[in-house]
Parts: structure tokens; sequence; C-alpha cells
């Protein structure tokens, strides 16, 4: 896709996937999904293939299109261990002073499973604006209805939000999310792709869109 790709590992041969595309604006925006699993046999569609797909096609669509700010793509390993991954991407961008460039994070964690039309954006009160402004651009671009949860625990975000950087996870609603969350049953045939699709399309909204920090 044309994009600047590089591997940050946090043990040896276990390792998260960068993917770069510079910007004309300062700043930078980057997108999260977490490409492990529990582990369950052929299993592991909703949690979290269906988020890492949903990235790869926002990095399809944004490849060729001008976006502003910077643009990066972030597949995390080792989410499902205690955002590993994560934590030790965002200990070098603290260290490297590149964590004062970024006005947003987009991570996508299980958005394959639908049961009501209900995206989750789950953020820390300081954020509470973004989540906001990520519903109302639910309600221009896609058929979601939006569901706003301020308490951000449990996904590649969170290290993010506690260095005070503006954060949002996408999620399925947590009330009706998969029976098969980290079940040897979470496979293809259990998703929504329509419903990835319009949670895909509402993350594309939000770099297209978003003002910066």
């Amino acid at each position: 896709l044309g994009y600047a790709t590089k591997q940050t590992c946090y043990v040896s041969n276990v390792c998260s996937v960068i993917a770069d595309k510079a910007g004309t604006e300062e700043g930078l925006r980057i997108v999260v999904a977490h490409i492990d699993s529990v582990g369950a046999h052929k299993a592991g569609a909703d949690d979290n293939a269906s988020g890492t797909a949903a990235l790869l096609e926002m990095a399809r669509v944004l490849a060729k299109v001008e976006s502003g700010q910077a643009l990066r793509f972030f597949i995390a390993n080792g989410e499902e261990d205690g955002l590993l991954g994560s934590k030790h991407y965002v200990r070098q961008l603290v260290q490297s002073g590149e964590i004062e460039k970024i006005s947003m994070v987009i991570n996508m964690d299980m958005v394959g499973y639908n049961k009501n039309g209900i995206v989750e954006l789950e953020t820390n009160a300081p954020f509470k604006n973004l989540a906001q402004h990520f519903a109302e651009l639910a309600a221009s671009y896609t058929t979601l209805k939006s569901k706003i949860t301020i308490g951000a625990w449990g996904s590649d975000h969170v290290p993010f939000l506690e260095e005070d950087v503006p954060a949002l996870l996408t999620l399925e609603d947590w009330d009706t999310k998969t029976p098969c969350y980290h079940a040897e049953c979470d496979k293809p045939d259990t998703l929504n792709y329509d419903y990835a699709a319009q949670i895909t399309k509402l993350n594309v909204a939000a770099i297209m869109t978003s003002s910066a920090k």
C-alpha cells in the first residue's frame, strides 16, 4: 500500500507492526488494533481479527488520500497477555518525545458482532468530548447508534490514555458482545460484516474530519 513499515519487539521475536504515512500538517494520528488472540483453536475472528481487518481496510482506503496530519497504523501484539505490545510502544514514544505529537488514537478491538447496531465509544473523562465527536460522526456518516462509556480498561488505548493522549476505543456494544468471547466458537460465521464496515467507516470519517489537538 506504500506505507513505510517496521516492527517493534517487546521480547525477542514477539513484535508489533508499525506503518507510517507522512502528513502535510503538524501532528500524528494513530489507528490501533491487536493481532493476537487467546489461542483457542482456529478462533479469534471477532477478538481481534475483526479489528485488525478493519485497520487494514482503513490503511487501504487512506493510502492515497491526503489526510493532513501524519497517519500511523499500529498493529499491536500481546494485548491478551496484558497490553504488552502497546505498553512497550508507548514507553518508546515517551522516551523519544514523539508522544507529544499525537493528536488522536483510535483503537478497534472486537468490531464484528452485533445485536443492536450500537457502537460503544470508550475513553476516560478528560476526553469525553472526543467520544461525543465520534457519536456525531456516527450519526452523520453511518447507520450506527452510539453509546459513550467513560472509564477505559483492558485494551490498547489504555496506555495512551495513561500518558494523557486523546484515545478512544470503538467496539461492539459490550452489554451484547459476542457469546463466543475468548472461546473456540469465535469463528468468522458469527460475524456481521456490514456492522464491521460501518465502524470502519466511522473511523475513516474521524481521521478525515477531526481537528488537531
